[in-house]
């Protein structure tokens, strides 16, 4: 049988060649050297240097779609950026990730990015977090890919680079060293991903946050550059009266059961509507029988995500609302949405930013961690990615089931949530 080469399935390696020595001279002109390896190095001082790589799923995404497997990928992704990373004997720190395609949906940005998150917690590699685009004009429908850039730590003495390379010289594994840095087996006060951030600030000047840990609340309002609060209009929610504190201006997104909403709704706070993506749910029950305005907001009924998400967010306006509480709400919102309203929150069972997406309890229970957390957050574009407002912890037991997990952690946040939403309107 006739053997596959990169060139009968259309890639030119010719050309990928030609495209380093064509753009090497502009690369080295800005001080870099050794250009076109797996990883690029940067001296951050006379001992130390950056290791950095870039790199996509490309189209083994066509596939893992259709097979419904993306979380696959994102992990692959993940781990070919850590990987070339190491190529250099360089720590990874930390790995940012890029979704983009013809129009997103929720599940798969999150399947994607949990796969990386996991890859990223094997390796000790902090996600600082990431970016989504849709490109209707760029992309084809039902097209999209992910990319990632991972950023490691080298000491200079273990540098490897080729230059030592002898003949008789053989490979070493690394396994049994990432083995020593599983960051989710270790033991309160452990070394972690954030001190060796912390080291790399330490005399280069550098301004950077420590990787967050289990601590109430982490350090991911130090990490997050679009908390709500930058991004309000200037005027807005200034010099409020206790009169205004006590108006209704909470709106209420869900997509289900409700049971946050009904905790929302027992403590007596001042809701003036409520708002689903599904028609018929419970949640949208639970807010007829307390008397508050409730609508649904089915896609199916409008054009693009963008058109219904506008058209909810003139709904809620119109009704005085200018705190949104996400209570079970399983879409991301798009910008129309979110740069309408002062602040938008929702919960989350797990610890953030390391157990981002859809499926936290699963995550925390694979990972064998100690405590989960219930965790108050802002919202913005990304997947679970805005500042924490508070987070509690909720230990693990040694016989917990996903079903036996989540109800303690739903028991946690139906206080927290409410305290929390109380506190932003006071």
């Amino acid at each position: 049988m006739e053997g596959k080469t990169y060139e009968a399935a259309g890639v030119s390696l010719a050309l990928a060649d030609s495209v380093v020595d064509r753009l090497r001279a502009a690369v080295e002109s800005t001080g870099t050297e050794g250009f076109g390896a797996f990883a690029g190095l940067y001296p951050l001082d006379d001992r130390r240097l950056l290791a950095a790589t870039i790199d996509s799923a490309g189209t083994k995404l066509v596939l893992a779609r259709k097979a419904g497997r993306l979380r696959q990928i994102g992990a692959d992704l993940a781990a070919h950026c850590v990987n070339d990373v190491i190529t250099t004997g360089a720590e990874p720190l930390f790995f940012l990730d890029y979704v983009v395609g013809h129009s997103l949906s929720l599940e798969q940005v999150a399947e994607l990015v949990e796969g990386a998150a996991e890859i990223c917690r094997e390796a000790g590699c902090a996600l600082l977090g990431g970016e989504t685009a849709e490109m209707p004009g760029v992309y084809r429908e039902e097209e999209l890919d992910f990319a990632g850039a991972c950023v490691g730590l080298v000491e200079r003495e273990d540098l490897i680079d080729g230059s030592r390379v002898e003949t008789g010289d053989g490979a070493r594994s690394r396994h049994r060293r990432r083995d020593r840095r599983q960051p989710l087996a270790r033991t309160a006060g452990g070394p972690r991903a954030g001190a060796r951030l912390g080291q790399l600030g330490a005399t280069g000047g550098l301004r950077l946050a420590h990787r967050p840990g289990r601590e109430r609340g982490g350090a991911a309002q130090g990490l997050q550059r679009r908390h709500r609060d930058v991004r309000r209009r200037s005027g807005r929610r200034r010099g409020r009266g206790a009169r205004d504190r006590e108006s209704r201006v909470i709106g209420v997104l869900v997509s289900g059961e409700g049971t946050n909403l009904q905790a929302l709704i027992d403590e007596g706070l001042p809701i003036a509507a409520v708002a689903s993506n599904r028609r018929g749910v419970r949640a949208l029950e639970r807010a007829e029988t307390a008397g508050i305005p409730a609508s649904a907001f089915e896609l199916d009924d409008f054009e693009s995500r963008e058109e219904r998400d506008a058209a909810m967010a003139d709904w809620l306006a119109v009704r005085g609302v200018t705190l949104v509480v996400c209570a079970g709400y399983m879409h991301l919102l798009r910008p129309v949405f979110l740069d309408r309203f002062d602040k938008i929150v929702n919960t989350h069972s797990a610890p953030l930013p390391e157990f981002p997406g859809a499926h936290p309890i699963e995550d925390v229970l694979a990972a064998g961690v100690p405590e989960t957390a219930a965790t108050v957050h802002y919202v913005d574009e990304g997947v679970d990615s805005g500042a924490v407002i508070v987070a509690e912890p909720v230990p693990v037991r040694e016989d917990d089931t996903v079903e036996s997990l989540r109800a303690r952690v739903q028991a946690v946040e139906h206080r927290l949530l409410p305290q929390a939403v109380r506190e932003l309107i006071s």
